[in-house]
Formats: C-alpha cells, sequence, structure tokens
C-alpha cells in the first residue's frame, strides 16, 4: 500500500511505517507510538530515518521508497553502485531469510554429483560438521570471463544454529558418492600390499603375536577402509603404524 504523509493519515501503512522506525531506534526522542495514525512523532522520526540515511529530509515516503517482504530478510548483495542509472525492472539489492545457506559454485565437469534433495555434509571454519540438504541447482550454467562453466548449488543446513554470527565464510562441502553400511574398516595405514598382489592386514593374537590376513579391499573414506575377509571379525585387532 502507499505511504500517507500527511498528518492524521491513519491505516495499516501507517502503522508499520511506524513500527519499522522503531525497530531502526528512530523514535523522535522515545514519543514515537505505533498507533497507526501519522502524527507529528511520526513525521520527526522519518525525519531522523531520512537524515541518518542521507536523503532529503522532507518527512514524506511513497510506494517507490519502501518494499514489502513476507517477513524479515537482510541485504546479502548489492548489484548496483551509488549513482548508476536504473532501467526498468533492473535488480538493485539482493536478499535472504534469516535461513543459513551454503552456496557453491559445481564446475559442470562434476554437475552430476548433486542433484535437488540429496543429502551433503558442510564443514564449517573451525572444523564442526553439519549435515545439510540441496535445496537447488541451477538448471543452466554460468560461465565466467575465463570461459568456466559452473552451476550454483544452494544447500541448507540441518543445525543452523550451528552457524549463527557466519556470514559470507569459506566452507567445505563434502559430497556422498558412494555409501556402504554395516561392514569391516580398518584404518588405511593398516593395509598391507602384498608382492603376490592383492591386501593383507597384519591382526595381533592374545599371546601378542601378529598373523597376517588376506582381505579384499572396498570403499576409502576419512582415512578408513572397507575390507572382506571370513578370517576378520568385529573387535579384531590390528596393526597400524
Amino acid at each position: 500500500r502507499v505511504f500517507f504523509e500527511t498528518e492524521g493519515s491513519e491505516g495499516d501503512d501507517v502503522l508499520a511505517l511506524q513500527e519499522a522506525l522503531l525497530r531502526l531506534g528512530h523514535t523522535a526522542g522515545d514519543t514515537l507510538v505505533a498507533s497507526g495514525v501519522f502524527d507529528d512523532a511520526t513525521l520527526a522520526a522519518l525525519v531522523e530515518l531520512q537524515d541518518a540515511a542521507g536523503m532529503e529530509a522532507d518527512g514524506t515516503v511513497g510506494p517507490t521508497n519502501v518494499l514489502f517482504t513476507p517477513g524479515a530478510v537482510r541485504v546479502a548483495d548489492r548489484f548496483l553502485e551509488p549513482g548508476a542509472l536504473l532501467n526498468p525492472g533492473m535488480a538493485v539489492l539482493g536478499t535472504s531469510t534469516g535461513e543459513s545457506v551454503v552456496t557453491i559454485d559445481l564446475p559442470a565437469a562434476d554437475q552430476a554429483l548433486l542433484d535437488e534433495g540429496e543429502r551433503v555434509v558442510v564443514v564449517l571454519p573451525d572444523d564442526t560438521r553439519i549435515d545439510g540438504t540441496v535445496q537447488s541447482k541451477a538448471e543452466t550454467a554460468t560461465v565466467s570471463p575465463q570461459g568456466e562453466a559452473t552451476f550454483k548449488v544452494v544447500i541448507v543446513l540441518d543445525d543452523t544454529a550451528a552457524a549463527a554470527g557466519l556470514d559470507q565464510a569459506p566452507v567445505g562441502v563434502e559430497v556422498i558418492t558412494d555409501r556402504a553400511d554395516d561392514v569391516l574398516a580398518v584404518p588405511v595405514t593398516a593395509l598391507l600390499a602384498l608382492a603376490e598382489s592383492g591386501y593383507a592386514v597384519e591382526v595381533e593374537q592374545p599371546d601378542g603375536s601378529t598373523r597376517l590376513v588376506a582381505v579384499d579391499a572396498g570403499m576409502y573414506a576419512d582415512g578408513l577402509v572397507e575390507v572382506t575377509s571370513t578370517a576378520l571379525s568385529p573387535g579384531d585387532r590390528v596393526v597400524a603404524p
């Protein structure tokens, strides 16, 4: 709705203006009240805001000066510099919600790694690991001046509180390309390459001695390797240099 700037005007638009002024700390010497009626205190608070923002402090505001949003947002991007010429439909600012998200530019060669709904792990600068989900992936690639094609991917975090205070922080994203459940795994350093080909692990015996057990190696992840052998059981101790 259009804001009315004349004294005595009233309505939800005036109420929204007053509430915004109060949130921004422009209170006309603590005389402003969110009543929905445009009064002298509203005028004074509006002049305070305009003066602080470097605008013409005339105490008026129109429909082109205000942006209504469904909920709280913050300015995340500025697309134009002050003084730039505007054309109809041009974007001036980019906004975001309070939801913590991660944005990555996925190289075109890796676009098959991630799709909407897939689970990932986000590693914060302090090495905290948070599970997340791919919210969206651009359908078309963006090509940089260097000719590199990338797809914009947006990831939402399961635990947004864990990322509180982070803004434009560099993070890592781990993508699960393969998965193995309920398997035996040993440290990668415990895996021995046999001269006759294949692999083995050195298993500790109750008397302190060790023996080599041939294994088939599977997936690698986080310093562990999946192994298969009928001579190994969960809980067996292996030698890892």
